[in-house]
């Protein structure tokens, strides 16, 4: 099994919301040594896949962002019950953790600009241009601190 494992998620009908779906299909070219999983909502099944992995990249679209993001995820204290239909990557890294005792070494959350959340298989240029900069930015080294890239 391979030791880096890529999760692109969202929804490819509604624009820029299959940003992280477009990056897998990039970014499988460049890194054939990586797993990747194109889905369209996380789940909390998927915990159980992460322990396996030394290192797990999540890639998503976010109006919340300017510039393509990374956030180094850490395990926090939940005393909440989980809820199934909203899922998130920090959810599942406390899952992973209180399930099967282990996280990845390394988990990073991508967002990727998104600006069109029309109906449309499209995505705009905007957000296609920053699917190129995270292609670049993976190609010369993936870090461990919160930064823009």
């Amino acid at each position: 099994m391979n030791k880096t494992l890529v999760i692109g998620y969202g929804n490819t009908v509604r624009g820029d919301d299959g940003a992280g779906i477009a990056a897998v299909g990039i970014l499988k070219k460049y890194y054939p040594h990586f797993d990747f999983l194109s889905i369209h909502q996380l789940t909390p099944e998927l915990s159980e896949t992460m322990s396996n992995y030394q290192s797990v990249y999540f890639i998503d679209a976010s109006v919340e962002v300017a510039e393509v993001t990374k956030i180094k995820l850490q395990p926090e204290i939940s005393t909440g019950i989980l809820n199934t239909h909203v899922v998130s990557p920090q959810n599942l890294l406390n899952t992973c953790l209180h399930l099967y005792g282990k996280i990845p070494s390394e988990t990073i959350l991508f967002h990727i600009p998104a600006y069109h959340y029309g109906f449309s298989e499209e995505l705009s240029v905007s957000t296609q241009e920053r699917i190129e900069e995270l292609v670049v930015y993976l190609s010369a080294s993936v870090g461990t601190s919160n930064k823009k890239i």
